[in-house]
Parts: structure tokens; sequence; C-alpha cells
């Protein structure tokens, strides 16, 4: 049997689990006298909150009657509160062989945190116990007396063995891997011979304990958990608030959402902004779809490279109920704060997730509504019910912003960030790599998936009129898609095959564009580009469709050329200025790269992005 205590008084008090000296000395006479040496008879004596009466008073009489005790500290109020023990109170508690067990950091009642609330409370509070004993700390004992499968299996995460809670009757008993036990409170009512009767097998078969945990459930369930609280604390004549803590140091925790097909531009940004939150202090988890049709994870290898924490999430079929629990036990055990979301996918799961548990949620839609194909458009329609439940959705562009409103989304939930990226890998002097291609040819690189949007044949009838005027020239396609067939049969027709490289993906992005000379880009409709931005960094200049937000990156002819799009005649008298010109080539290079290092920088989306965050941690 476990039994437990809280307050130790030399004299009466009306609190009712107040016990005075008299009365635990009497207690543990009885204890030292009645455990015997099987597990079944042995009883384990345990202390809550950490005051301070049980180091002064009950400490000496644990010691005389050789009684070992596992004392349940509240992490915030040590070295805080002068009601309740000091780090170096616990630590001689340990030292004479004596057991310090957690209690949370500021005994709030567990079954009513957020998930963030919970890692402090059980993750942090144990850390700090572990920080002030130098030892490990194994047990818990739940605030209140309430607990759920839940807040076992946090307290499992955490680290926990053994879970200490107020009903008598229950354990000890393994639930949701940890040792769930029960223990008989004690108050000042119990005499020496009452306890000695409950420690008694005839004791220990009465049924009265677990009578009455069914009544004051019947109680709480009737009657509200504040009504309850507040009856309680009138019974138990105890009416001061909880005392204060030290505040609990935790960075905010971003729990990203995306599925992956690859490696794109929404992958990128994704990856630039997590790596500059951290950079902020923030903690950044990356949770990537693996589907059953296309199980990609390439997302996932990335971020761990750039040392993110990564989750990968199984997901079966066009829904998985298990995938949405996956989501879940992941934002316990991370303690989320906000979870973000990137692409229709991730925002349905995000939403089923984090909604009923009241995590706030961000989302960041990076193309507009509708798509081309039927059945994107039957996916941004249910994308279009599903951002409603979101307290901010972010675009990448004003484009995408009007498209979301006419959508029907209202103005005040909508905030337009610019992707940004970290320009140092781009700009390495040397580079750091380049592709193997002819070094005597000027290199015109296109960067995107070989897909309809992305204008590539608008480039290729383009470039068959270019190779006549610039002979050394060679067109670098980098990307895969469903177009790569038929524009290979476009190459063939044009008797291109000479000109043309079909270099495929490429993981090392700052060596594609140290190899080009510039970057073309002719696609019909885009967002806020990442390859324009990434090789405007690099130091290359752009060529591009005056579409989406592209105008915001390229101001023509100071940082870049813009071109109507589908029209191949303006696109080939574009590429010819900056070819027949490198010195107008290279002004608009250092224009361009200033430009985006000012505007389109990782650390400046980043800092939009952490005031969307405390906007609806605010709510």
């Amino acid at each position: 049997m476990v039994i437990a205590y809280h307050e130790i008084a030399p004299k009466e008090a009306p609190y009712i689990y107040s016990v005075t000296c008299a009365q635990l000395a009497s207690h543990l006479k009885v204890v030292s006298e009645t455990s015997g040496h099987a597990p079944s008879d042995r009883v384990t004596v345990t202390f809550d909150d950490g005051h301070v009466s049980q180091y002064e008073y009950a400490l000496p009489l644990l010691e005389r009657y050789g009684v070992k005790a596992a004392f349940c500290a509240t992490a915030g109020w040590t070295d805080h509160e002068p009601a309740y023990m000091n780090a170096r109170q616990l630590r001689e508690l340990v030292s004479l062989g004596h057991e310090v067990c957690g209690h949370g950091w500021s005994h709030k009642m567990l079954t009513k945190c957020t998930p963030s609330e919970l890692h402090t409370e059980l993750f942090q509070s144990k850390q700090r116990l572990e920080d002030v004993l130098g030892a490990p700390v194994g047990a818990m004992s739940v605030p209140h007396g309430r607990w759920n499968n839940r807040v076992l299996e946090v307290c499992r995460e955490a680290g926990y063995r053994t879970v200490y809670i107020s009903e008598a009757h229950i354990g000890p008993v393994l639930r949701s891997g940890v040792e769930l036990t029960g223990r008989l409170m004690m108050t000042r009512t119990h005499s020496a011979e009452s306890l000695h009767h409950l420690l008694t097998r005839q004791g220990r078969r009465d049924g009265r304990s677990k009578l009455k945990s069914a009544v004051k459930t019947m109680v709480r369930f009737a009657i509200g958990e504040e009504r309850y609280r507040a009856l309680w604390r009138k019974a138990g004549s105890r009416t001061e608030p909880l005392p204060d803590c030290i505040e609990a140091k935790q960075p905010p925790r971003i729990l990203h959402l995306i599925s992956s097909a690859g490696f794109y531009g929404a992958e990128s940004m994704l990856l630039n902004l997590a790596t500059a939150l951290e950079k902020g202090g923030s903690r950044n988890i990356i949770g990537v779809f693996r589907n059953e049709r296309n199980p990609n994870t390439e997302m996932a290898g990335r971020a761990e490279q750039g040392h993110l924490a990564t989750e990968i999430i199984a997901c079966g079929g066009r829904f998985d109920s298990r995938s949405i629990r996956a989501i879940r036990q992941i934002i316990y055990r991370h303690g989320i704060d906000v979870v973000h979301t990137h692409g229709c996918k991730a925002n349905l799961y995000g939403l089923l997730a984090a909604a009923p548990i009241g995590v706030p949620r961000v989302a960041t839609c990076h193309m507009a509504w509708p798509d081309r194909s039927a059945a994107l458009r039957g996916y941004h329609s249910l994308d279009r019910l599903v951002l409603r439940g979101f307290q901010k959705v972010v675009t990448v562009s004003e484009a995408i912003e009007t498209s979301l409103r006419r959508s029907g989304l209202r103005a005040r939930k909508l905030v337009t960030i610019a992707n940004g990226i970290d320009e140092k890998p781009f700009q390495v002097d040397p580079p750091s790599g380049r592709l193997d291609l002819p070094k005597d040819k000027m290199i015109i690189g296109v960067v995107g998936r070989l897909i309809p949007v992305k204008g590539h044949k608008y480039l290729l009838e383009a470039a068959r009129e270019l190779v006549v005027d610039f002979p050394q020239v060679l067109f670098l396609f980098v990307g895969d898609g469903p177009e790569r067939e038929a524009l290979g049969g476009m190459v063939s027709a044009f008797g291109l095959e000479s000109k043309v490289v079909f270099a495929g993906k490429q993981l090392d992005m700052p060596a594609v564009y140290a190899s080009i000379d510039l970057l073309a880009l002719p696609s019909l409709s885009e967002g806020m580009p990442m390859t324009v931005i990434e090789a405007m960094a690099a130091g290359r200049a752009v060529v591009a469709s005056r579409v989406g937000d592209i105008p915001k990156l390229i101001r023509h002819e100071e940082t870049g050329l813009l071109v109507e799009p589908c029209n191949p005649h303006a696109l080939k008298l574009a590429i010819s200025q900056l070819l027949s010109d490198p010195a107008r080539r290279a002004e608009l290079a250092i224009r361009g790269q200033q430009w985006v290092s000012e505007q389109f920088s990782a650390r400046t989306m980043a800092a939009r992005y952490q005031d969307v965050y405390r906007a609806v941690l605010a709510g």
C-alpha cells in the first residue's frame, strides 16, 4: 500500500490534509511495525507538493522510525517559495536515502493542460529537478489527482516509470507504459488505529475506498469540475490560492506539416523558414507524410541534414485516421504551441489533429485557387472549407491572397509574407562546385518541375532562334516531371539535341546557379518563385514572366528583365539583350543580389512569421 501526506504541522490546523507531528509519529510507528518483507505487505510513504514542513517536521520522524519516503516536489516552487523546500533541502533528502519525485511545474491540473503546458508540467519540471538533484527522477505524482490516458502517455514520453494517483484502490498496474499506483490520502481524521486497520490484509480488502472514489467521480460529473473544486476547497478549509512559480522558460515550439512529392519551392521555403526560426530561438519540428502511393520523404532527409527535428507520419490511402492520432502524439510529445501546415493534405490533417485539443493553427498557401486540373480543383474546394478552421492563413504572394479572398476567406485572417532564403550558400566565392558542363558555352538555366504551367515549351521556341544568333549558347533544364517526354520531342523536332541538357533533379542548387550565366523562367503562373530568389542571391541575372509576385522580385530594367507570358519572341529578345551585353548582365545581377538580401532573406521572412505566431498564441 502507498500512503500520501501533504502539510505537517506542530498542532492541529483547519486544512483537512494537515497532519500534526504527533499524528505522523503515530502513523510512522504503525508503518514500521506492519510493513512486511513481502512486496504485498510493504508500505510506501509519500509526501506531495514539497512543503518545507515536510523537511522540518516529517524528516526527523522518518529518520527516527527508519522509514524511507518519496517526496513529490513542485518544480516551479523550488527555490522560489519559502513555504516549499529549496534545492539544498531536496538534495539532503536524497543523500539520506529518500526519493524525490515530480509533482508538475506549477501544480496545474494535467487533464486541463494544453500540449505546451503539459510539456512544461512534465518534461521541464523533470529536467529542473534532475538538474537540482544531479540524479534521475523516475516517479511522478499527478496534481489534484486528475489523470487520463493522454496524461499517462506524456508521462511515459517524459521518462517517468511510476505515476502516483489519489485512487487508493487502483494498482499498481501497467497502464499506457507506466506503473499506475493508487495512494491513500492521509488526513487529520486518520488515527493510528484506523491506519493500522487499513494496512492489514482485511483492511486492504475493504471496498470503501473504491466506493468513495466512485462517489467523487459521480459528484464531479454532476456538478462540474469547477464547482467540485470550489466545494472541495471549502470542505477542506483551504481558501488561499496556489503560490506563484518561477517562470518556465520554453522556446515557442512549432510543428510544420507537409505532404511532399520531392524537394521543390514549398519544401525549400519551409527548410529556410525553420532554419531561420531556430536561429531566432524557437524550436521547429518538421512532420513529413510518408504517403502509401508516393512515399517521398526527401524533405525529412534535407531537414535532418540541417539539424532540424523530424517526424515521419505514415499515411495510407486518401484518408487515414491513424495519421491524425500520430500527429496528435507528436503535438503532445514535443509540447507544440502552433501547428503550421503547408499544402492541402497537411491543412486537413493538421486541422483534425490540432483543433479538438485547442492548439493554434497557421497555414501557408503556396499556390492560387483554382489549379489547372479537375482533381486539384476538387482538393482546393475542400481546402477552401478547411482553411476556415485556421486562425491565420499566410500567402506567399498578393496574387494568392486575392485568390483566397475571392474564394470566401476573410481578409482579417489573411497575411502575405514573401518567401525568403538563406543567401550564404549561394554567395560562396569561388563557388563550392559546378556542374559538369562545357566551359566554352553561355549557359541559360531554367529550374522547376517539368509541367505545363512552367512554360518550358516557350523557352524552347525561343531557343530555336537564339542558337542561330548565339551558337555558343547551351540551355540547361533542371527538374523532372510529366512533361519530360513531350519537351524531349520538341528538342528533337527543332534540332536542338546538342543545345539542350536535361539535368533532372539536382540536390546541390548553389552548384546549379554557379554553373549558369543567366536564369530564364517562362512561367504562365507563379506565386513567389524560390528559384528566382535563389538565382538573384547567387548573383545571376534573370529573365522571367510578368506573372504573380515576380514583379516584386524583379523590377524591370533594374534588377532583371520581365516579359509577357506565352510570348517566345519577347523571351528571345530579352535573353538576346543580356547575352550580347555582359556589362549590362552583370549590372542587373549585382542589383538583384542586393535587392534579395534586403527584402527576401530568410531572416526577414522568419521575423514576419514570428509575428503571426505571436498573434495566434495571443488569441
